[in-house]
């Protein structure tokens, strides 16, 4: 049976290397984003490579849309095997700067859409027994970044939701693991990402992988080297 990898926050850059990656290995691309337009030629690159993909507009910081492309993912394309989240935000906020109303779209962006992706996959990953959820961070996640205020709490948060649902799901067969990419994201760096979730998919040996930065990870601790 076809797998069917859904990418959240798509993009041309580690969205569609990862979209490339799973897909010369025989999954099928559903590409969640806000631009129809941008969807539209992600999908016409990877036809061009024989990957069977198609497009779904969603914004993460709305609930009911992600609701609404994940429905339309399963009924394209029937269960979803794997979900990867990786929208980009930059924003650089210190912290005295961050309100309330700042801290909420942030939290919303970073890790309700992360969340609400997950709820729409878990019921038939637990049913199946089987499926990897991959969420994909930055190095504020691991070192706190004063000039990024906003996103720095909200991105250690994504990561710490990665190893606990990997704590919990592991015994229904259901791997989480998260990259943390600590670089400017070139087509190289994006390529060796798309490797990295595709051997910590197989091999489900580990949670984390860091990127670009002299940093590994011992029992879910940054040790910096």
């Amino acid at each position: 049976m076809v797998k069917t990898i859904a990418i959240v926050g798509a993009g041309p850059g580690l969205g569609l290397s990862i979209a490339k990656k799973f897909g010369t290995n025989g999954f099928r691309a559903a590409l969640i984003a806000r631009s129809k337009d941008s969807l539209d030629q992600l999908v016409a690159n990877l036809q061009s490579d024989d990957i069977e993909a198609n497009g779904f507009v969603a914004d993460v910081r709305n609930e009911q849309s992600i609701v609404d492309a994940f429905s339309a993912v399963k009924a394209h394309f029937g269960s979803v095997d794997v979900v990867e989240y990786s929208p980009i935000s930059m924003e650089f906020i210190p912290p005295s700067h961050v309100t309330t109303d700042i801290a909420r779209k942030t939290f919303e962006f970073q890790i309700l859409g992360a969340i609400s992706s997950v709820q729409q996959v878990l019921q038939g990953m637990v049913q199946n027994q089987n499926g990897a959820i991959l969420l994909t961070g930055g190095r504020s996640s691991i070192v706190p970044m004063a000039r990024m205020g906003s996103l720095s709490p909200m991105a250690a948060a994504l990561r710490n939701y990665a190893y606990i649902l990997n704590e919990e799901l592991v015994d229904k067969g259901i791997y989480a693991g998260t990259i943390t990419v600590c670089c400017q994201i070139t087509p190289e760096i994006a390529e060796s990402i798309a490797a990295l979730y595709w051997d910590m998919y197989q091999k489900r040996n580990r949670v984390e992988e860091i990127v670009g930065e002299d940093i590994r990870i011992e029992n879910g601790f940054p040790i910096q080297f």
